[in-house]
């Protein structure tokens, strides 16, 4: 009977040796496979950012090219109507901005209109650019070319339009001067 009680607990060791070295091995198993889980999630995640950021990229190159296309040229032709005042003289600065009087006949909003619902969908410092020389050309139509009529605020919303023109055709303004 002792040694049937000794093979017993020498089982009994055995058994819970191994029980606890598989618990051991379990536990260590399942973390390696979380950690590698953690990681698969993570490269997913990153991929999808890149995806996501090319997407934006792509649509941000969109948004230029239809400004480039559809809306430059005509932010182009309405500029070369008003860069000059009543007096033909060329406005090449802002500096004396509200003492000028512009002849807005001929300003076209044609192309703007077709695609200002869809401009309004994107978020760019391009399109609000575009917005902003548009409120100045509609401001001048609705004072009559007469910048010293706009309130304050109005003005401001002005000027600021001409500038962004000015800045986006400053090469045509230079070719301009020397001509003239």
């Amino acid at each position: 009977m002792g040694q049937e009680i000794i093979i017993a607990l020498i089982q009994g060791g055995v058994t819970l040796s191994v029980g606890a070295l598989t618990a051991f091995v379990t536990y260590r198993a399942v973390r390696l496979q979380i950690k590698k889980n953690e990681e698969t999630f993570l490269k997913k995640r990153e991929q999808q950012e890149k995806e996501r950021t090319k997407v934006e990229r792509e649509s941000h190159d969109y948004q230029k090219q239809i400004i480039e296309r559809f809306i430059d040229f005509e932010i182009h032709d309405n500029f070369n109507i008003i860069k000059r005042n009543y007096n033909r003289k060329l406005v090449f600065s802002t500096e004396k901005l509200r003492e000028e009087e512009f002849d807005p006949t001929g300003l076209d909003f044609t192309e703007f209109d077709k695609i200002k619902y869809e401009l309004i969908k994107y978020k760019s410092d391009t399109i609000n650019e575009v917005i902003e020389i548009y409120d100045a050309f509609r401001l001048l139509m609705i004072y009559e070319g007469l910048c010293r009529k706009m309130p304050d605020d109005e003005f401001h919303k002005f000027k600021k339009g001409y500038e962004h023109c000015l800045n986006r055709f400053e090469k045509d303004l230079r070719q301009s001067l020397m001509y003239y």
